[in-house]
């Protein structure tokens, strides 16, 4: 299992047996880092290339020829940048939120960002259930937790209270919103985090 850019730059060093990056172009890869094939079809195959993947699915031995993967926010951004203000079009409120984090196994992610996977599931339960309103009735507020907690691997407990705080964060809207502006420590704090992405759904249909 490999989490976070760093580690998999760290993993394709020491795959090719190199210590840095740009040992790794110059040496390993002649300067070559472009990934698609070049029109002139004489020319040598590119060094790095797409592939399919195939996944293995944790509750079998059998392989499937798709995967399917979960998109989160990134973890460790907030709205504490000096920056940040209680407006749409502001760059921190339309970027801290946006779904630039992908998984395939998120029930194996158990340390870091697990608030960010919550939303990111979250949003996919949504739509996979086809729920399009909040709030949610008891039925649908039900379906999406044993969803969020089939594939994140979360206890029910751990659901329950995540969706607690996040729809606080909703029920303050732009006021909150406003609140987490210029705040240091939110994303050291589960409540504070799940919050700060109520409300800004709230504000700004994120």
């Amino acid at each position: 299992m490999i989490s976070g850019p760093s580690l998999l730059v760290d993993f394709i060093l020491r795959t090719c047996g190199v210590e840095d990056i740009k040992t790794l172009v110059s040496e390993k890869w002649e300067e070559d880092t472009f990934a698609f094939n070049l029109p002139n079809p004489n020319s040598a195959a590119p060094q790095l290339s797409f592939t399919r993947v195939i996944s293995e699915s944790p509750n079998s031995n059998k392989k499937s020829d798709t995967v399917t993967y979960y998109t989160t926010p990134r973890v460790g951004l907030d709205l504490s940048h000096a920056t940040a203000k209680p407006e749409a079009k502001n760059p921190r409120i339309q970027f801290v939120q946006r779904p630039y984090r992908f998984l395939v196994e998120p029930h194996l992610l158990k340390v870091n960002g697990r608030p960010q996977t919550f939303i990111g599931l979250l949003h996919h339960a949504e739509e996979k259930l086809r729920v399009v309103s909040w709030p949610y009735s008891q039925m649908d507020k039900s379906r999406i937790l044993q969803n969020i907690a089939s594939i994140g691997g979360f206890s029910s407990s751990v659901t329950r209270n995540y969706l607690q705080h996040y729809e606080t964060g909703i029920k303050g809207g732009s006021a909150k919103v406003a609140s987490f502006c210029r705040m240091q420590g939110v994303t050291q704090s589960v409540e504070k985090l799940l919050q700060m992405f109520g409300a800004l759904r709230a504000a700004y249909a994120m």
